[in-house]
């Protein structure tokens, strides 16, 4: 978990830095960074069903989970879209290279978690009880 925590901020504050950097406005860049958040978590969700197992392994076996991550899904497109809750949230209508850009840095977390078990399943943090 804590290489979890550790990656997603480091891919957070790259992006933020990144989209500020390519003259995103703050707010735009921040409404990003919050889908960024949202979706990142979706895919710990899924790797952090075993601390020694890979996600690959029957990834979508979990019936309640997959339903509600497709609620959340759902629930995200209705903040990022529909005008009355961007105002509420705060939010900006995201683009497909921008929403492209944030699941593929999301996405991101997935080799670094593998990588982290492998190692772990080969006793480099301590034995796993």
């Amino acid at each position: 978990m804590l290489v979890g925590g550790l990656w997603s901020m480091t891919v957070n504050l790259l992006l933020f830095h990144w989209l500020l950097a390519t003259g995103h406005a703050l707010n735009e860049a921040m409404a990003m960074i919050f889908v960024l958040l949202v979706i990142i978590q979706f895919f710990k969700a899924y790797n952090f069903r075993s601390d020694h197992m890979s996600a690959f392994q029957r990834p979508f076996a979990n019936r309640w989970l997959n339903i509600s991550i497709l609620g959340e899904l759902v629930l995200l497109g209705l903040i990022v879209h529909v005008p009355l809750l961007q105002t509420f949230f705060g939010t900006f209508s995201i683009n497909t290279e921008e929403w492209f850009l944030i699941v593929l840095s999301a996405a991101t977390i997935i080799p670094v978690l593998e990588l982290s078990k492998w190692l772990a399943r080969r006793g480099w943090f301590g034995k796993l009880n």
